[in-house]
């Protein structure tokens, strides 16, 4: 983590990251034959106000990226972000401040831990069928966390 921050800082970042925040499990499908459905954690907050964002950024690390399709008529966007590793430290740390973000919190902790502990950390490995799978099976609950409760089991 970047800094020292106090229980009330992290309890803060919590509520702005509940409610401008967003945990996904991205999947890249492969372009070559012999690569693998790439799977990753990515935790990112967006917003136009970029000191709220350095604050956080202080706190917690991570990187600020300008969105690049801001436009004259609205005002600058921003998104911090952290993927992998750090998305999970980022987790940890506020996890037990979330209030409605919780469940997606703690689904990208257990999936970046399978991650860490499968052999196909390396892009050019590769993974066996049940890892890909056990991937794909984090990846289509992290879709249905983000369902509205009135969507929730319509389509399957």
């Amino acid at each position: 983590m970047a800094g020292e921050s106090s229980e009330q800082d992290l309890a803060y970042i919590a509520g702005f990251f509940d409610g401008e925040g967003c945990v996904s499990i991205r999947r890249a499908r492969p372009v070559r034959p012999n690569q693998n459905t790439r799977y990753s954690l990515l935790v990112t907050i967006a917003n136009t106000n970029l000191p709220i964002l350095e604050f956080i950024a202080g706190v917690l690390g991570g990187v600020i990226h300008r969105c690049s399709w801001t436009t004259l008529r609205r005002r600058a966007m921003y998104h911090l972000y952290w993927c992998g590793y750090d998305a999970r430290k980022v987790l940890e740390t506020i996890q037990p401040f979330l209030r409605i973000k919780k469940q997606e919190a703690e689904l990208g902790i257990s999936f970046q831990n399978v991650m860490d502990t499968s052999a196909g950390g390396n892009k050019y490995y590769k993974v066996s069928q049940l890892e890909i799978d056990v991937r794909e099976v984090f990846y289509q609950a992290a879709k249905k966390l983000k369902q509205p409760a009135d969507m929730a089991g319509k389509g399957e």
